[in-house]
């Protein structure tokens, strides 16, 4: 029985690092270059998506609320796990415009996490920020540091939030019929007050005779 349990243990340490190794996939949303696909539905995405916009809040101007914003793509279930681990302080981008802390992409590998959030500086530039973040079994994730990226960016966040209301068509504008002054009158075409006519008074009737 002991030499049993022995070779059980054993076949479960021969599998472990195999099993490890298996987590080290690399895997990215919006996918990139030399990484798999991530599915943003699945735990660790909205975890270290959440933290990270937290962190980077925090770290450049945490007196303003935080309005944040997702990649393209994600589905509405996605928004509501960040939204529910954010917190009420922090408000879904509803609009294109806004002052918005976006998420730009996601890394996952293995127990190492990687944010970019994209966010707008007190001049008015749009900086992008990398959020670097490690996790452990059954553990959160936590964030080990902040990476600033000192070029300012081009591109501006767009609103990706698929509860957002789209922006109401403008309405057609309502023209006044056009007021046109009469047309003055013709010489031939008759008055429309013509003058009264002068009738001379009838003649009294003539009185028949009195008979004798």
């Amino acid at each position: 029985m002991q030499r049993t349990a022995s070779i059980v243990v054993s076949l479960i340490l021969l599998a472990l690092p195999a099993m490890l190794g298996g987590c080290n996939m690399k895997a990215a949303y919006p996918q990139q270059d030399g990484w798999q696909q991530l599915d943003p539905f699945l735990d660790p995405v909205p975890q270290v998506m959440a933290r990270a916009l937290d962190a980077s809040h925090a770290a450049t101007d945490p007196s303003v609320p935080l309005v944040w914003n997702l990649p393209p793509g994600m589905q509405k279930t996605v928004w509501n796990k960040v939204s529910t681990l954010l917190g009420p302080g922090a408000v879904a981008m509803t609009k294109d415009g806004e002052r918005v802390w976006s998420v730009e992409r996601v890394r996952v590998n293995g127990s190492f996490a990687e944010v970019d959030v994209l966010w707008r500086n007190a001049d008015g530039l749009w900086q992008l920020m990398t959020v670097h973040l490690e996790g452990a079994a059954l553990a959160p994730y936590r964030v080990t540091y902040l990476q600033r990226w000192r070029l300012p960016e081009s591109r501006v966040p767009s609103c990706n939030n698929p509860g957002a209301e789209p922006a109401a068509a403008a309405a057609p504008a309502v023209t006044s019929p056009a007021v046109t002054s009469p047309a003055a009158p013709s010489k031939d075409a008759p008055s429309p007050n013509p003058a009264p006519k002068l009738v001379a008074p009838a003649a009294a009737p003539a009185e028949a005779p009195e008979k004798p």
